[in-house]
């Protein structure tokens, strides 16, 4: 290094460089980069000393390269490409780049979304892995340090740093066995809150908010209901109901799955407001391009459910 620290080199005495050494000329290398000649030639002294070479040599027609620039040539080019490359707007390629994909999910959509997503990723992103954890309390730190992507949330949406995406509202509807006393009642229309309040309920433990929707419509009437049994899981629930005199709270959209394995369902007796159920992220992914894609797919999955 001749006259100029190492630490001061400016990529642009490189793409300088790099057109001067195509072209041959330093007017060319000017109206190529959108210089002026003082500006190349300027750039051209400053490697000169940097590299204790004259680099370029006046010949007829142009400029030739000395063997120090012909060494330095090749590169220079790597070295503005890898620079390009890691600068420049990152893509991802779906159908052959890989990456791992860390979602926080839930019971629910393990059985409602997910089916869909995964038939999606196979076909569109086959060399892409989807990792589910278990979406609860821990969520949002674990997003905000990067331990998952994205997760489905069925309570009110985070503020920042966190965005959210609406991906439709759900409805709870009330299920029993078929062989339940009350599923007479449920065939012949309403049932009555009184009878609804007369058996035994299921609910399913939450690990987001310890609010249930269901309780808190009773309790605005003062009423209440016997819970006796809290299971870990939709799924399970309705294995462990099956047979019992439980009846229990069910999203609608788990109504056709609950009807298939022997349950029937009924509007509940009490107004309860349906819920938003959103996909969140943190701030910090917004623009990383393989969970746009991502987003973007469950996004659209959920919305062509809703039509």
């Amino acid at each position: 290094m001749h006259g100029e620290n190492i630490t001061r080199i400016d990529l642009n005495l490189l793409t300088i460089f790099d057109a001067v050494a195509q072209s041959g000329s330093v007017s060319a290398a000017a109206e190529q980069l959108s210089l002026s000649q003082p500006a190349v030639s300027h750039a051209l002294n400053r490697l000169r000393r940097m590299t204790g070479d004259r680099l370029f040599l006046r010949a007829h027609g142009g400029l030739v390269p000395t063997p120090r620039a012909l060494e330095m040539r090749d590169s220079a080019r790597q070295i503005i490409n890898s620079a390009r490359t890691l600068l420049g707007p990152s893509t991802f390629e779906p159908a052959s780049q890989a990456r791992l994909f860390r979602i926080a999910s839930s019971d629910y959509s393990n059985m409602t979304l997910f089916p869909a997503l995964l038939k999606t990723l196979r076909n569109k992103a086959p060399n892409c892995t989807v990792e589910l954890v278990q979406a609860g309390s821990l969520t949002l730190g674990q997003l905000a340090k990067g331990d998952i992507d994205c997760s489905f949330w069925a309570v009110d949406a985070p503020a920042q740093p966190y965005s959210s995406m609406l991906l439709f509202n759900e409805r709870l509807v009330g299920i029993a066995c078929k062989s339940h006393p009350i599923a007479k009642t449920i065939h012949q229309g309403k049932i009555a809150l009184s009878q609804y309040l007369a058996y035994p309920h299921a609910v399913v433990a939450l690990r987001v908010s310890t609010i249930n929707a269901v309780d808190e419509a009773l309790h605005s009437k003062g009423l209440s209901r016997q819970i006796r049994y809290v299971g870990q899981s939709l799924a399970g629930n309705l294995d462990a109901l099956t047979g019992t005199d439980l009846v229990m709270s069910l999203p609608a959209r788990l109504v056709g799955r609950a009807e298939a394995v022997g349950f029937v369902s009924f509007e509940l007796p009490i107004p309860v407001p349906d819920y938003p159920y959103y996909l969140i992220w943190h701030l910090r992914t917004e623009t990383d391009p393989a969970l746009v894609w991502l987003r973007r797919e469950i996004i659209a999955l959920a919305t062509k459910r809703e039509s």
